[in-house]
Parts: C-alpha cells; structure tokens; sequence
C-alpha cells in the first residue's frame, strides 16, 4: 500500500470545518505564527490551505490589534481614573486649608487668695486659668495646588495632549519646537 506525499486538506476533500474545529484551529495557528512557523508548515500541521493560513493569520492580526487597543483604553481608564481621584482629595484638602481655624490658649496665672479667716493673716496661693481663643483665616496650602498640577499634567500625558516637544539645538541652546523643525525639513525637499 503507498503512503501518499501529501495529505489532502480537509478542504480539498471537500470537508468545511465546524465553528468549533475553526477556533480550536486559529488557537493552534496562533501558537505556530507566534513560535515563526512558516505558512506551508502551520498548513501542513493544522491540515487546511496555505491560504486559508494566510486569510486566518491576517484575522489573528487584526484581533490582536483591536484587542491591544482595547486592552490600552482601558489601562487608560483606570489611570484617568485614579488621577480624577487624586485631584478631587487634593482639591478637598486645599479647600480644608482654606477654612477658618480656631486655636485655644491656656494660660496659668498666680493669684494669693485670701484666707476666710482673715484674722488669721494667712494667704493660699492659688492659680487661674486665662482661656483665649484665636480664629483665623486659612491661606490655602500650596502643596495641594500643586499635587493638583501634577494630576492635570500627568491627565494631558496620558492622553497625549502634549504640546509639540520643545528640543535644544546646538552650542547656541535655540529653543525649536517639532512643527518647527518638520518645517525646516519640509522646505528643503
């Protein structure tokens, strides 16, 4: 009996693969892709078209990008997030330290008192207490206000809001913006 060289695809013997056989296929696909497999060698070992490999290896592709997008969007959004967060306790404390403060003072004082028995001549030392209380104006704490601008700068980082990057050229420390320099370099073509 002769072992034929090539096993046909199932598509070849004009089997289609069910929805399940298609996943498990893609899942196996992607681990040969990944591992740098040769389009002719994942046909051979999954068993469909080397077409079909390249259809199902650019479907991988765009999945793993569309995932990777969703994947950072929400990496974004937890950070954001946790800034928002930051900055409303910042704001809430530099409030706080707005607010009027009372402070109390205690102050001891000697007195002699004299003694019921006045005849007696005798004194007893005594002390009186002096409370006095002081309000004031907060001034704000300007930590906050900064802890504050850290969070708005770190927000415009991660959303990628930046400005054009300022860069130094040179010995003569000339301040150019990226627009700048793209304009230099679009004038000389």
């Amino acid at each position: 009996m002769e072992i034929p060289s090539q096993v046909p695809s199932r598509r070849q013997r004009g089997v289609h693969r069910t929805p399940g056989e298609r996943e498990r296929d893609l899942a196996r696909l992607a681990d040969l892709y990944v591992l740098g497999k040769s389009h002719l060698a994942i046909a051979g070992e999954i068993g469909i078209d080397r077409r079909q490999v390249s259809r199902d290896i650019r479907r991988l592709i765009a999945e793993w990008q569309k995932a990777r997008l969703v994947t950072l969007d929400q990496a974004k959004a937890v950070e954001l997030a946790k800034i928002d967060h930051l900055e409303a306790r910042a704001w809430e404390c530099f409030e706080r330290s707005l607010a009027e403060r009372e402070s109390s003072v205690t102050e001891r004082q000697a007195i002699e008192l004299v003694d019921k028995a006045v005849s007696t001549g005798l004194r007893v030392p005594a002390e009186k207490l002096k409370a006095t209380i002081r309000r004031e104006q907060g001034d704000g704490n300007p930590a906050f206000l900064q802890m504050v601008a850290w969070c708005i700068n770190e927000r415009i980082e991660v959303l990628g809001l930046k400005a054009a990057t300022q860069v130094k050229l040179g010995l003569d420390e000339a301040t150019v913006t990226w627009v700048d320099l793209a304009r230099r370099e679009l004038g000389r073509a």
